[in-house]
Order: structure tokens, then sequence, then C-alpha cells
């Protein structure tokens, strides 16, 4: 039977401009598709086909630009909208998955390079409505830091692809900017994987938006986002949502953090009870023991939201208003810090403060963050993305007088072989620090991997992801 798998060669494309000046601008992409037969890549789209899908394979439908005509599909460019093809197991047929390609106004140069991936054979139809969301809000993430913050307008985002298993299990496309105008690092990366075809594993798929802004200006805080949603092998156990919004200031400023958390009443189906505990979960994961500190300033995280809370549908609802509404006013509030502090205007005494800060996040996330030592125990295809959290610029003589303070030897051993990776001092804005760059990310992710495989028990030493407690504030949720 042939498997069709539709995904992108990732190149460089950049939103292309009409001619006319006064017309819109559409997305430029450029797609290739795979066709795998036992898990293996080919070519020959015959192997096993029918000619009717074999012609069908080799066609696209451009079908909301106004054109019924078809055009060939592989090595096309295409401006519009597009069609994805998935293949119908059951009845040998193909369907036709149309996804929407926004339309934007304005110069090229305030556009993101956009790319598009389709390496995983998506079952069922939840991961594949699922994934499209992602895709989308991964977009829509792009589209409105390039518009709503005028300093990005200069500035495009590099995407890059990775494959889990070489793309047997799918993959995902990150795009970021490293040391632009706005941003030290910025990552917005999507994943879907997926393990139908493995008779011993907890789940049968998982899709993530996660993302990580790190301005560069010390008072535009830093924001961490992530909403994924996991299909469970387990007839006793249902698929869930998990998400998370959390505000990270170099310099604290409570009105910020009053704005960012009061968007969060505002979201669809977000019960003032559902609210409550989110944030209150958020504070326990967040926290710091060895710091005696949260890592940012709001923490909003919901351990599992699944049909017991609410609908599928209302779930979905949830998680792209939230998406939607999170990033508008992170936008918001980074565009004032910036027009209220101009880099002129910075001291040295500012980037103290945020190296302080983010020797502090990229402490958290090495020491305690389970989300970050799961997906490194989890395979090795996207290290530098899942460590694409680490600010660029951290002080080795805080972490190793924080060292003292971790109550576990088994971490206190990992945070030193950390230590000693990082690089010689460099001085950068007149504050003396040690740079993390993505080859030292990518050593980094070895040295997490190795501790954790070589020290059974040793994450739990990490955050409180007290999931007990979480399922107990549901069922009081649901009994009132």
């Amino acid at each position: 039977m042939l498997r069709t798998a539709a995904k992108c060669i990732i190149q460089p494309r950049n939103f292309v401009k009409n001619n006319n000046s006064n017309s819109k601008n559409f997305i430029q992409r450029s797609y290739h598709f795979l066709h795998r037969q036992d898990g293996r890549s080919t070519n020959n789209i015959r192997l096993g086909a029918t000619q009717r899908i074999a012609m069908r394979l080799s066609t696209f439908h451009q079908s909301t630009n106004g054109s019924d005509e078809f055009l060939p599909l592989a090595g096309i460019t295409l401006v519009g909208a597009a069609s994805l093809f998935g293949y119908n197991y059951t009845n040998n047929t193909l369907m036709e998955e149309e996804v929407k390609i926004e339309e934007t106004k304005g110069d090229s140069s305030n556009e993101p390079t956009r790319m598009y991936t389709r390496n995983e054979i998506l079952y069922s139809q939840e991961s594949k409505d699922i994934r499209n969301l992602a895709d989308q809000l991964q977009e829509h993430f792009l589209l409105t830091l390039n518009n709503y913050i005028d300093t990005t307008k200069k500035e495009g985002w590099n995407g890059i692809k990775w494959e889990r298993d070489q793309g047997v299990h799918g993959g995902g496309i990150r795009y970021q900017q490293v040391n632009s105008e706005l941003f030290h690092r910025a990552t917005i990366n999507v994943s879907g994987v997926h393990y139908e075809d493995k008779e011993r594993y907890p789940i049968d798929s998982a899709t993530a938006l996660s993302v990580i802004l790190h301005p560069k200006n010390p008072y535009a805080p830093s924001m961490h986002f992530h909403i994924s949603y996991v299909e469970t092998r387990s007839a006793e156990k249902e698929n869930y949502w998990r998400m998370i919004a959390d505000l990270n200031p170099s310099i604290s400023n409570v009105n910020d953090t009053e704005k960012f958390e009061s968007n969060f009443k505002t979201i669809n189906h977000m019960t003032p009870e559902l609210l409550d505990d989110a944030l209150e979960f958020g504070n326990m994961y967040f926290y710091i023991p060895a710091l005696k500190r949260h890592r940012g300033t709001s923490h909003l995280f919901i351990g599992n939201l699944s049909s017991q809370d609410m609908s599928k549908e209302n779930g979905k609802e949830l998680a792209e208003d939230l998406a939607k509404k999170t990033i508008k006013r992170y936008a918001s509030i980074v565009k004032n810090a910036i027009a209220a502090h101009p880099s002129n205007s910075l001291t040295v005494t500012d980037y103290e403060q945020q190296l302080y800060f983010h020797t502090v996040y990229f402490f958290q996330v090495l020491t305690l963050d389970r989300g970050t030592t799961h997906g490194l125990l989890a395979h090795s295809d996207n290290d530098v993305g899942t460590l694409g959290s680490l600010p660029n610029f951290v002080d080795k003589k805080l972490l190793s007088k924080w060292k003292e303070s971790i109550d576990s030897d088994m971490q206190q051993q990992l945070l030193q072989q950390i230590i000693d990776l990082l690089p010689d001092d460099e001085i950068k804005n007149g504050v003396k620090g040690n740079v993390v760059d993505d080859n030292l990310r990518s050593k980094i992710a070895n040295v997490v991997r190795k501790h954790y495989r070589g020290n059974r028990g040793a994450t739990s030493k990490q955050a409180n992801l007290n999931l007990k407690w979480w399922e107990e504030q549901r069922n009081k949720r649901l009994s009132n």
C-alpha cells in the first residue's frame, strides 16, 4: 500500500510582492512531495498505486486563487492558497486538505520567511486538525511580531526543519532570530511526532507549538508559550492539552505583569476556577528552591485539559484563543517597553540586571525543567531547538555560586559539567559574561542526556509537576 506524505524542501523563501504596488502580498511557499512505501522514501509515485492515484499525486489544485486550473505538483512555487494531500487507508483514495495562507499588506521586508512541512504520516483526523491549528498559530505569531513591533521590519526569520527518525515518526519546523535588531534569541517551533507503528509506546501522537522570546532591551520581558496535544495509546487515558504562558522580565514591571495576567480572563472557555488553578500550578512548577524565587512574574500552566473539563471543540478554541491573545498582549508590552526605554537610554546597570535574569533562566531550564529534559531524552533530532529557550549570554560565576545551594548532589554534578562547557568571559554592553551559541547547546544537550540516563531517579529532583494535585483540583471544579 502506498503511503503518501508531503514535505517541504527547506530553503529560504521570502514573501513575494506583486508588481502592482497597490496589490496585496502573498506568502510564497515551495513544496516538494515524498512518497513512502514501507517506511522508505521513494520518488516513484506509481509504486503500489493505481493510475488514478498517481495522476492525482502529480497535480495540485489551486482552489482559492480564482482558478480551477491543475498545476504540476513537484518543484513548483505557489502563491496564494494551497491544498495538501492525505492518504485515506479505508478506501485507497486521497483526501484534499485545504490550508489557507494569510494575506498581508506592507513592504515585503516586513514579512517572515515561511516554510511548511507535512513530513509526518498523520493517521487520525484529530491529529491532522491539531497540526493544522499549530501551523496556523505559528504563522500568526510570526506575523504579529513582524507587523506589530516596528523594530522587526528589517529582520527575517530563519526556518530550520528537523525530522524524528529521518521523518518516519514526524518532525517539525522552527523559525528563529538570533542577535537580530529586536531579539537576542527568538524561537517559534511547531512539532508533530507520531508512533502508531510502535507496538509498545504510551502515546500515538503529540503535536506542539513552543515559543521562547528573549528581547535585547532589558526592559522588554522574555516570554515563554507552549501548547501541546497528546493522543494517548491507553483506552483508560483521555487525549489531553497542556498549555503554558509565562512572562519573564529582567527588570520587573508590575503594570506589565497585571496586563499579561488580566488578559487570561478574556480567553474563551477560561473559567475563573480553571484560571486560578492554572496560575497556582504554574507558580508551583516555576519555583526555584535553590534561589528562593520564581522564574518569572506570571505563570499560567494548565497541566491537563481533556474532555472531562470541556468538549474537544471548546478545548481547541481555548488553546487557539490563548495563543492569539497572549502574543498580541505580549507584543504590546514589548512595544511599549522599547518606546519608554530606547537603546540610547540604557545603562550598564540595566544590562547587568538582564544578565542576572538570563542566568536565572538558564539555571532553571537546565536543572529543573521537565519538558526540556523529556525532549532531550526522547531523541537527539532537535537538540538546538529543544534548548532554544537558553539565553545567549549568561554568567558562569553566578552559576558556580548557585550550585552550592542545590540540595541534590546529582544536580550539582550536572550543573558543574555544564559550567565546564561554558567559554571564557566576554564583555557585551559593558557587562562580562559567557556566550551560549548553538554549538554549545548541542554539547549541553549531550551532557544532560548522559546525566539522566546514567542517574536513574535524577528527574525526581526537578520542578514540581504535581499532576495529582491538578486532578484533585479538577474534581473540585467539576463538583461545583
